[in-house]
């Protein structure tokens, strides 16, 4: 399939595969929008753009302290990232950005909200563990704790997908919903997993070729395959709602070597 080049957002954040404010699209379940963080002058917020491009970036949050959005399965809720009152907190709002609510209140740096695929729970990444909590910020549960991060849940509720450091290389692992059940999915300096939404596939980022590029492979780990042959940097790939097209943010490179600079964020 071709390539299309969404946007052109500027950046000043530094991406590592630790727990890193890196940037990325977050396509609505409709399809019809794609949200992501913005960083400007060190600060972060959420905007809302057409999938296609079109049309101007209407902004939803305004604090400078917001980033890694994720929509609820409805399309009527978004989690995100926040640091607002001082510690990165998991926050969640309406889709139009409204009424912005904290569901966590720790001493840990809680990251990367992704929803269960019925809307009731939330898993995310704790300082180095993946938590689950429901969606009104009760029952708060340590999944795993090992060095883990970037949770994804399946859209068929029964997995959560994740990067971890624990053998010594990043890869993507995966466990059952309830924590139990931990697998290997691969071990070759891989991170930011995303499912399919018919729970079959997952896209990931590698660096097992000497740079940032765009995998997909079976849920179970099978069939590993690079699907872009070009060199650039890729950074949060996501699925559309119906699974035809991949999003992802292009062009990390300037950011990696100045620490600050373009992205882009296309679709496959």
């Amino acid at each position: 399939s071709g390539q299309t080049r969404l946007m052109a957002l500027r950046d000043s954040s530094d991406p590592s595969w630790g727990p890193a404010p890196a940037p990325g699209p977050a396509p609505a379940p409709t399809g019809a929008k794609i949200i992501f963080d913005h960083a400007h002058s060190g600060e972060f917020d959420i905007g809302v753009m057409n999938a296609d491009g079109t049309g101007d970036v209407v902004y939803l949050t305004e604090s400078g302290k917001d980033r890694l959005p994720a929509v609820s399965p409805d399309g009527k809720k978004i989690a995100f990232t926040s640091n607002r009152d001082g510690n990165n907190e998991i926050y969640i709002m309406n889709a139009d950005g409204t009424s912005p609510t904290r569901l966590t209140n720790s001493g840990a740096s809680d990251e990367h909200p992704s929803w269960s695929p019925d809307g009731k729970k939330i898993a995310f990444q704790s300082s180095t563990k993946i938590n689950v909590i429901d969606a009104d910020g009760n029952n708060k549960k340590v999944l795993t704790s090992q060095t883990d991060y970037f949770p994804a849940w399946s859209p068929d509720g029964e997995k959560i997908a994740f990067a971890s450091n624990v053998r010594g290389t990043w890869g993507i692992h995966a466990i059952n919903a309830d924590g139990t059940g931990r697998t290997v999915l691969t071990d070759k300096d891989d991170a930011f997993p995303a499912w399919s939404p018919d729970s079959s596939k997952l896209v990931f980022i590698s660096m097992r070729d000497g740079n940032f590029g765009l995998y997909e492979m079976n849920a179970d780990g099978s069939d590993q395959k690079r699907l872009m042959s070009d060199e650039s940097d890729k950074w949060m790939p996501s699925y559309s709602p119906d699974g035809k097209k991949i999003s992802f943010a292009k062009n990390i490179g300037e950011w990696l070597a100045n620490g600050g600079g373009n992205y882009d964020i296309h679709t496959i």
